[in-house]
């Protein structure tokens, strides 16, 4: 039997949870814990306090789980926060070559794979998930990375979203931080441009910084056409000055295209009736706004 509010991972899966608080955060690994016992894995919980231990071990009893049973016969196996093996660099050969061993430890112990979750690192975040993720393609391992939101700035929230298979638990708060609209906003962006006349050179500088995200090359030809369309729409149609934002992370590119002409909100400023719609169709998000100063704001997004 497993704790009521358990959202199963998917064997072999990179998995993440956004999470409201420490309580949400017991019940998932006590039901990640649990699931993997019932299907014979070994299961590894790394970088969590005593408390967490306490508390988990209150769960699983709720299910019939004796959790100190199968710590001691090494099915279960818990390293604290103050491990060595913790604090290694999340991207570094030390925790690669630790997980590694854990999982061929695991196969000569005769369990069909290894189970993994724990504490994620405070810093290191995308260099963490990208390591974990390319072990887990080649190793019989399902790994859950249980987050609590508010510890994550806009961009490390966008970032945990593109680098994991799936997200099996998500808080309220996750919802709404989530449908919120371009959160990376509020961050500083990667590019700023004011006073555009040209957009010889912005394309270029536009597609590099595209290409140095996770994001396919196709992707980022397509979101370079769009960019296009609405900064040619701007300078033709709008009115100076023509502003131009952009921000990145791992898999997600989002640009602002602003003018201070008069907002719109069908695509009646280009002559032909086909800039916004050819744009809508080159990235995932097309948005027209007024900015709080007046003008008009064309907001584009491709990935998540």
């Amino acid at each position: 039997m497993l704790p009521l509010e358990y959202d199963s991972v998917p064997a072999g899966s990179h998995a993440c949870a956004l999470l409201d608080n420490k309580a949400q955060r017991a019940k998932l690994w006590a039901g990640f814990i649990a699931d993997g016992l019932l299907h014979g894995e070994l299961v590894l919980l790394v970088g969590v306090s005593e408390q967490d231990t306490v508390r988990l071990s209150s769960l699983l009893a709720q299910v019939g789980v004796d959790a100190a049973t199968f710590v001691a016969t090494g099915q279960v196996v818990i390293l604290h926060e103050d491990d060595p093996v913790a604090g290694l660099p999340p991207n570094g050969d030390g925790f690669v070559d630790f997980l590694t061993g854990e999982i061929e430890r695991s196969s000569d112990q005769g369990y069909p794979a290894l189970r993994l979750s724990g504490i994620p690192p405070a810093s290191g975040l995308t260099p963490h998930e990208v390591a974990l993720g390319d072990v887990i393609r080649s190793r019989p391992l399902t790994a859950l990375c249980p987050y609590l939101v508010a510890q994550l700035s806009a961009r490390e929230l966008s970032d945990v979203t593109a680098l994991h298979d799936t997200a099996v638990h998500v808080g309220e708060r996750a919802r709404r931080r989530l449908a919120a609209a371009e959160p990376l906003e509020v961050t500083p962006p990667l590019l700023a441009v004011d006073h555009v006349t040209d957009l010889t050179e912005l394309r270029h500088r536009i597609y590099l910084a595209v290409l140095a995200t996770a994001l396919p090359r196709i992707t980022g030809a397509d979101f370079l056409t769009a960019f296009n369309e609405v900064a040619m729409n701007a300078l033709q149609h709008g009115r100076p000055p023509v502003s131009v934002r952009l921000w990145t992370t791992y898999g997600q590119v989002l640009c602002t295209v602003t003018d201070a002409g008069e907002c719109f909100h069908d695509d009646h400023r280009h002559p032909a009736g086909t800039g916004l719609w050819v744009a809508r169709r080159f990235c995932d998000r097309l948005t027209i706004s007024s900015p709080p100063g007046g003008g008009c704001t064309v907001r584009l997004s491709t990935g998540r």
